[in-house]
């Protein structure tokens, strides 16, 4: 991944070949030239147009519209915009692993707010395969309470059994790594290993959030709790106590980010794991937005790809209260889609289901660390992804070669709990801890 520079460009009139698919003004069109823009825009190489409003902001230098490009000649692709007068490109990421590509800033320095000859000049590139709004995601929103600290073993533990000692080796658990991609982490009783803010320096304006340390949103501190709280009698015990946390910071003080931001995080975990594929990695990613379309982003592919090279990831359904094939990147297949459960096992009102919904966890007043060293209450599919990304840990602290289908399997074949009031479509079955029956040297053998 390269760091962001500005580019230059010198002058050129193209011929336009479509209208701007967003911000269109009249109220009313003719048969005929309604029929003429869907023909155009049948042409596009533009995909989720839908979401180019929220692709823009108000920068110093003018409007700004932020792309993803998929393109296996990313700095040939890149070249050819030096040739308009009136835009300025800031190169923000370029992909080699997860995905080919390139993303970018677009400024219309004119302040007319008009992108469509850029639009037309990536439309008429042989090298560009498609281009989308590169629009924000945000965690789901998290129901917060206040909390004891009297309670060491939150309900959330037990219901998936584990409460009990886990008895892995030191050795085994350091074989295990565990990507928290959320707001970042802040808690001493957190064994974090590595911390990366992908906000710092991915515009040049620095507003994406990245000058905070720490966790400002308190959801990634909260979501790493759950996952590995350390065992130590004091506040409360994670799934997988003293797991090896990766802090990969990617969500804004205000719960929210870029995609590309994201892919720049998938990006980074790919390429370690191409680079060793023997190390055990999984992926918590309690965060997306509701689409309204099974159709896949950006980030839906850069994920599948990972999940291709052998990374897992466990992702929240969203709290939308929707089908999960609406929401990226809950909908990507290879990916462990988890909703939440309240105490008293029944489907959470907020929880989104479907036949994508591989799993249930309980996601309703999750008791957790607090940002900062305190304790706290939330309620969302982001508690019950961390749930199952901790039963995730303890599997590969067993086998540590086991692949993202086989982990998804034994995650979904050892499920038990019925749910109730889930709805139609929608699995009944809640994660708990996969108990690993070892052979005489050691070595897990699991069954089917």
């Amino acid at each position: 991944m390269k760091a962001p520079r500005y580019l230059s460009f010198q002058a050129l009139s193209l011929v336009l070949v479509f209208a701007l698919l967003a911000g269109c003004s009249e109220s009313f069109m003719a048969e005929d030239d309604i029929e003429a823009q869907e023909q155009l825009l049948s042409q596009t190489k533009l995909r989720h147009s839908k979401f180019l409003s929220r692709a823009k902001r108000l920068g110093k230098d003018g409007s700004e519209l932020n792309v993803i490009i998929s393109t296996l000649e990313a700095q040939k692709v890149i070249e050819r915009f030096k040739v308009l007068e009136r835009y300025k490109v800031l190169e923000r990421y370029e992909y080699d692993d997860a995905m080919d590509g390139v993303a970018i800033s677009v400024i219309d320095e004119s302040g007319e707010d008009n992108f469509e000859e850029f639009f037309a000049l990536l439309d008429s590139d042989p090298d560009v395969a498609w281009y989308e709004p590169d629009f924000k995601l945000w965690a789901p929103d998290a129901y917060a309470k206040m909390a004891s600290e009297t309670e060491l073993v939150p309900w959330g533990v037990r219901a998936v059994n584990a409460d009990g000692d886990w008895s892995a080796s030191s050795r085994r658990k350091q074989k295990v790594h565990v990507y928290v991609v959320d707001s970042g982490i802040e808690h001493s009783d957190l064994n974090v290993v590595e911390r990366v803010d992908f906000l710092k320096g991915s515009n040049e304006n620095g507003d994406e959030g990245g000058d905070e340390d720490g966790d400002p949103d308190g959801h990634g501190t909260h979501v790493a709790g759950i996952i590995g709280a350390i065992e130590d009698g004091d506040h409360v015990v994670g799934v997988a106590p003293g797991v090896q946390l990766h802090d990969f910071r990617v969500l804004g003080a205000d719960g929210s980010t870029d995609v590309s931001v994201v892919i720049a995080a998938v990006e980074r975990i790919t390429e370690e794991k191409l680079a060793n594929s023997k190390q055990a990695m999984v992926v918590n990613m309690s965060l997306g937005e509701n689409i309204g379309t099974s159709s896949f982003t950006a980030l839906d592919e850069a994920i599948e790809a990972s999940i291709a090279a052998g990374v897992i990831y466990v992702v929240a359904s969203g709290n939308y209260g929707d089908d999960a094939e609406n929401v990226t990147p809950a909908h990507v297949g290879g990916a462990i889609t988890v909703g939440a459960y309240d105490e008293s096992g029944y489907h959470a009102w907020f929880s989104d289901a479907g036949s994508l919904l591989d799993v249930y966890a309980p996601g309703v007043d999750i008791l957790s660390l607090e940002a900062g060293g305190s304790l706290q209450m939330m309620s969302g599919t982001s508690m019950a992804a961390a749930h199952v990304t901790g039963i995730v840990a303890r599997i590969l602290a067993d086998d540590y070669r086991a692949s993202p289908s086989k982990v998804a399997s034994l995650i979904t074949s050892r499920a038990s709990d019925l749910i109730f009031g889930v709805p139609a479509g929608t699995t009944d079955e809640g994660a708990e801890i996969v108990p690993c029956p070892e052979r005489d040297d050691g070595v897990c053998e699991w069954d089917g």
